[in-house]
């Protein structure tokens, strides 16, 4: 809507962002199309080398990324560790006190916030921080499988888990499944990103839900002012996010705390 706004078509292309061809394919894209700029999302936002081509070829971009430390000014965020800690919160209000935790790829900074958020909740409730209670996916559904067979099999297992995004959620679900684990009865559940899985699934899955389309915007109108060089400083904008509370989560069992 703002592109056609001002006038400028937009094109999604997708790219792979650990492929070794991809400054070399940018390049062609950039010659061969009347492209003005780019906005990037992660994991795209985190390739410097990327970054580094952009500037050096003179491209006005503008990063939809997760807020940290090295934030750009030229980048519209949501505060990944913010919104986790509200959802790890809601799990310790309904009295959950061991909350297991599968993390996306480490590398990446939207995995290392939500685990900062995690253990900054943990850390006000006076909840202390198990290891084992922290296992690590990539983001896909079988990835969830394999960490809640991990956590679940735990001599101490947790009362609720919180999975990184609502795939390893629903892989979390499954071998819930498999295991006889009744949700949220036995064991509560948590997502991230309330993909279209969520509110299918049985019972709905609790996620968090970034504002998609105000992140688009803001990025667009970034953009475009950088395209109509505006002279004014550019500000970095971080949106809210929102827990959607679902049937998945629900007060601890007293009987498997």
């Amino acid at each position: 809507g703002v592109c056609h706004t001002f006038g400028h078509g937009l094109v999604i292309h997708p790219c792979e962002n650990d492929s070794p061809e991809l400054i070399q394919r940018l390049r062609e894209l950039l010659d061969s199309s009347r492209m003005d700029g780019l906005i990037l999302t992660p994991p795209m936002t985190e390739n410097q080398e990327l970054l580094d081509f952009l500037v050096s070829s003179g491209t006005p971009y503008v990063l939809i990324s997760p807020l940290d430390n090295s934030q750009s000014e030229l980048s519209v965020s949501v505060d990944d560790s913010v919104i986790t800690q509200q959802a790890i919160q809601s799990l310790i209000d309904f009295g959950h006190r061991r909350i297991g935790f599968i993390t996306g790829v480490r590398k990446r900074s939207g995995s290392e916030m939500r685990l900062l958020g995690y253990q900054q909740a943990l850390e006000k409730n006076n909840i202390s921080y198990d290891e084992s209670l922290v296992v690590e996916g990539n983001f896909t559904f079988g990835s969830g499988v394999v960490a809640a067979q991990e956590l679940l099999r735990h001599e101490n297992p947790p009362t609720a888990i919180f999975a990184s995004n609502d795939y390893m959620a629903a892989g979390v679900m499954k071998a819930a499944l498999q295991l006889r684990i009744s949700i949220p009865h036995e064991l509560s559940l948590c997502g991230f990103d309330d993909t279209p899985v969520a509110g299918y699934m049985s019972p709905g899955l609790t996620t968090i839900r970034h504002p998609l389309e105000r992140l688009a915007s803001h990025a667009g109108e970034l953009l475009i002012r950088q395209l109509k060089k505006h002279t004014q400083p550019f500000e970095a904008e971080t949106l809210k996010s929102e827990l959607i509370l679902r049937g998945s989560t629900g007060p601890v069992n007293n009987k498997t705390d």
